[in-house]
């Protein structure tokens, strides 16, 4: 324009008389503020901005004037310094401007939120990296609006225009009301758009002491000196809409994602309020994991707007209290007079913490004379539908439910979200159907019809078909629409798929429709639609001649398992490949190629098994493994990622098998002069041991402590579990030695250890003087007349008795029978006896008890008539056992004729 007079900052300022005293003074001083950081687009001008780039930019409001004294006494306002509004942190357009945005980036602008201490109003700027005003048209494609804020329309700012957002994201932005995006009047039309992590927020001020109570003019105030005032939100005024605002403006929304964004009040995901000739219809869009402080985590709708949600999936979205509110609504609000529809949508794990409506409250929101609201709904989801906790409804307002509903038993209705493995893993790629979920055909009319048959529920890219799914549909990639034209499936569109599509032409006429019982129309029904016509055609000669080059799905391959030791062995690993998915081909021509890096031997070559498991490793050597996967027409993916660092595709054999913990068979003793022996419990012995691969043997390893403290540490090891220590110091008598011992995996040929079990409990013995001297006599000596014959009863008796030996620690006695003088064939043999163990023993068969008798001893034998040749020999009963030399052999001595 012209001049300053010509436009004015509002159009109802327009036709205001500057000069009267009570006229907001206040707008004038606009044309003194800043607008557009980077750029500012005058009245009716065009701009394009193809690939640009605005960061860091920044506008600043100045202040205005205080009004003064009139000749008639009044002071005209503003009666103190005001703030003046900033707009456009990094682009602003002026009335009648068209402004076209594509591919480019907005991160880190702002529109100065900064305040006075006494503020009008903290809405003090406007677009932290766009605003525009005013019959503008504004185009915004393939852009992202990263990191920026204003007081209102963090990302963008739109008043009363004609607005088109496609293919964009809106990441991080905040503003304490609409965060991501503000639309006040006007027409939105938006598709395609990722609205993620912005916020809507509460004001914050800084008071910081006047320059006089600083002695010298200067700021001398510390940190902890400041003080931060949190002013108490006007629950109609700040922190709301954190994805997106839209006041009075008709919002056409399709296959837009608006998740964990943030509201402190109202409306995480998206607040729409205002009357509107024609409703807004928000199609296609999810809501999930969005947060708000009062209402409407996933969406809220008020002050009589006129909405209509259509195949949107509302999850896992929450009323969380920031300002102690009451919370009303986790997944969708309607409130104050809203009238909403809902069709064909699934809610589920919302949550309004103080149970008002967990998905969704249909209220009259919070004015003194509330306006009812009217919310009606058919073919959806609604978790624990029919109580209070899923859809609330207060006072007077009105709840519509149709057919088609789902939720009533959350066990048997829960939609099965799922998830593909891809990495990484977004919030938005949760809420994929599972094939067996009852949302699947579950909704109203057909998928095509809704514009959806080119979109898929399901993980593996299968388009909807027939009747359309609830919830949320994810777009499925341009290939696959050809691969659905691959009706003989050999990887490319041809003349034999021409002749397979014109078999069915027109089938339905005259036939049953296409659908699942004919395999719609053996797939000629393209975008089944129940009929194979001139709209399959023309889907399938946009196909003509098309192939498959990609690879599939994901590339680089991941692991479903890395290559992981199996327990319980030590020489087989075992690993898997992440699911693994074709835009063409189906999983069941799917191959997989493992490959151990540098040991080609143990690849195992192409298979259709995703999971592979090999034997024969060596034990404690670290291999490498990666996978790939080729499809039908052998496009192979990237090898998954080998990175010994990060430990990605490394195994070691063995890893992960336990060895026991050893145990002592024998515990230690002193075994002989200066000597300790003791016995390992053997590592075959041990339940559900692994077995132990060729070339490698179970090490015995032992630790020897000398003394009541561990003064003398030393270890020894053998193959031998049975293991003694000799020629002890004789220093050491009579000290502690203490014993550990373990087993461990080693390889026999190059001795190196391979895995470790834990140590025993440590076992101890004092080391004393030993007795190494058997009883006297020695040899032993049977008595003068034994041994003899002796009858009793009719049996025939050979008796023999010793002479009692002596020795400190008491005596056992052992009599054998020979069948010669000289034979070593052993006819008879008594066992050891002793004072013990012939207590409990039957009287000798004469009736003489056994009790105190051990050099006795009576051998029943079969005729009077036989000479063996018998020999005693005694034994101590130290710890040592010490054995003596046998009698000389006697000849049984016949006393019977």
């Amino acid at each position: 324009w012209n001049s300053w007079a010509e436009f004015l900052a509002s159009s109802e300022f327009q036709n205001s008389q500057t000069t009267t005293p009570f006229t907001d003074s206040y707008e004038e001083y606009w044309k003194y503020s800043a607008f557009g950081g980077a750029v500012y687009v005058g009245y009716l001008s065009e701009a394009t901005f193809i690939g640009c780039t605005f960061e860091g930019n920044r506008t600043q409001g100045g202040l205005s004037g205080v009004g003064g004294v009139s000749g008639d006494g009044l002071a005209p306002i503003p009666n103190r310094q005001l703030n003046l509004p900033n707009a456009g942190g990094a682009v602003y357009a002026a009335y009648d401007s068209s402004l076209h945005f594509e591919d480019c980036r907005f991160a880190g602008n702002v529109a100065s939120t900064d305040t006075v201490e006494q503020p009008h109003t903290y809405m003090v700027s406007f677009g932290g990296a766009v605003a525009y005003e005013f019959d503008c048209n504004v185009t915004v494609k393939n852009t992202v609006l990263e990191g920026n804020m204003a007081a209102v329309g963090g990302g963008l700012y739109g008043h009363d225009g004609f607005t088109e957002i496609a293919d964009s994201n809106a990441l991080s932005n905040e503003a304490y009301v609409g965060a991501g995006f503000y639309f006040e009047k006007g027409t939105v039309t938006m598709a395609d758009t990722l609205i993620h992590a912005n916020n809507a927020k509460t004001p914050t001020a800084i008071t910081v002491p006047d320059e006089e109570e600083n002695g010298d003019g200067g700021d001398d105030t510390t940190e902890e000196e400041e003080q931060l005032i949190i002013p108490i939100a006007a629950e109609s005024v700040v922190g709301q809409g954190g994805g997106l605002f839209a006041a009075s403006a008709v919002l056409n929304t399709r296959h837009s994602l608006f998740y964990e964004n943030v509201a402190v009040v109202s409306g995480g995901g998206a607040y729409i309020a205002g009357i509107t000739d024609q409703p807004s219809n928000l199609l296609n869009c999810l809501f999930a994991n969005n947060l708000a402080g009062r209402d409407g985590a996933g969406a809220s709708v008020n002050w009589q707007a006129d909405v209509f949600f259509g195949n949107c999936t509302f999850a896992d979205n929450k009323d969380h209290g920031a300002l102690g509110f009451t919370l009303r609504g986790g997944g969708l609000y309607c409130g104050n007079g809203a009238n909403v529809e809902v069709l064909n949508s699934i809610l589920w794990g919302n949550k309004a913490e103080q149970g008002r409506g967990d998905q969704i409250r249909v209220g009259t929101l919070f004015e003194p004379e509330p306006l009812p609201s009217t919310l009606k709904i058919s073919w959806s989801n609604v978790q624990a539908f029919g109580s209070a906790a899923a859809i609330s409804v207060a006072g007077d307002s009105t709840l519509i439910v149709g057919e088609g509903m789902l939720g009533t038993n959350p066990a048997v209705d829960n939609p099965l979200f799922t998830e593909p493995l891809v990495e990484p893993l977004e919030v938005f790629q949760r809420y994929y159907l599972d094939i067996d979920s009852p949302c699947i055909d579950a909704g109203y009319r057909t998928a095509a019809y809704w514009g959806l048959d080119e979109y898929s529920t399901n993980i593996f890219g299968a388009r909807d078909r027939g009747d359309v799914d609830m919830g949320y549909h994810y777009r499925a990639v341009a290939k696959v629409m050809c691969s659905f034209t691959d009706l003989v499936l050999s990887g490319r569109i041809d003349l034999a798929d021409f002749a397979e599509f014109a078999s069915f032409w027109l089938f339905h006429d005259q036939f049953d429709p296409c659908g699942e019982s004919n395999n719609w129309c053996g797939g000629a029904d393209l975008n089944f639609d129940r009929r194979v016509d001139v709209d399959d055609l023309l889907s399938f000669t946009g196909c003509w001649l098309e192939e498959d080059t990609a690879a599939p799905k994901p590339s680089p391959s991941l692991w479903a398992i890395e290559p992981n030791a199996v327990p319980g062995t030590f020489d087989t690993v075992n690993m898997m490949i992440a699911e693994t998915h074709d835009d063409w081909w189906p999983d069941e021509y799917l191959e997989y190629e493992f490959v151990c890096v540098d040991y080609p031997q143990f690849n195992s070559g192409w298979q259709s098994e995703t999971f592979y498991e090999i034997s024969g490793l060596t034990p404690g050597f670290t291999y490498a493994f990666k996978v790939r996967a080729r499809d039908g027409s052998g496009n192979e993916t990237d090898y998954s990622v080998v990175n010994p660092a990060l430990g990605r595709g490394i195994v070691t054999p063995g890893s992960k098998t336990q060895i026991p913990q050893a145990e002592f068979e024998i515990p230690p003793f002193v075994s002989d002069a200066l000597a300790i022996s003791m016995t390992a419990r053997a590592y075959s012995t041990f339940p559900d041991v692994a077995a132990l691969p060729e070339g490698f043997a179970i090490q015995y390893q032992f630790t020897e402590t000398i003394g009541t403290t561990p003064a003398t540490i030393s270890g020894f090891e053998s193959l031998n579990p049975t293991q003694t220590r000799r020629n002890l110091s004789p220093t050491t008598v009579g000290l502690v030695y203490s014993y550990q011992v373990r087993m461990v995996l080693i390889n026999i040929n190059t001795g190196a250890e391979i895995a470790a079990g834990a140590w025993s409990e440590p076992a101890a013995v004092v080391l004393t003087e030993v007795d190494v001297t058997p009883p006297l006599p020695d040899p032993a000596e049977f008595t003068e007349l034994s041994p003899f014959q002796q009858a009793v009863g009719g049996n025939f008796y050979h008796v023999m008795v010793a002479i009692e030996a002596e020795d400190d620690s008491d005596v056992e006695y052992r009599f054998r029978a020979y069948a010669t003088e000289t034979s070593s064939t052993v006819v008879y043999d008594s066992g050891w006896r002793n004072l013990d163990n012939v207590v409990d023993l039957p009287p000798f068969p004469d009736g003489t008890p056994q009790e105190g008798l051990p050099h006795q001893y009576w051998q029943k034998v079969s005729t009077r008539n036989l000479y063996y040749w018998w020999t005693v020999q005694y034994r101590d009963r130290s710890p040592r056992q010490n054995v003596g030399t046998e009698s000389p052999r006697k000849r049984i001595t016949n006393t019977l004729y």
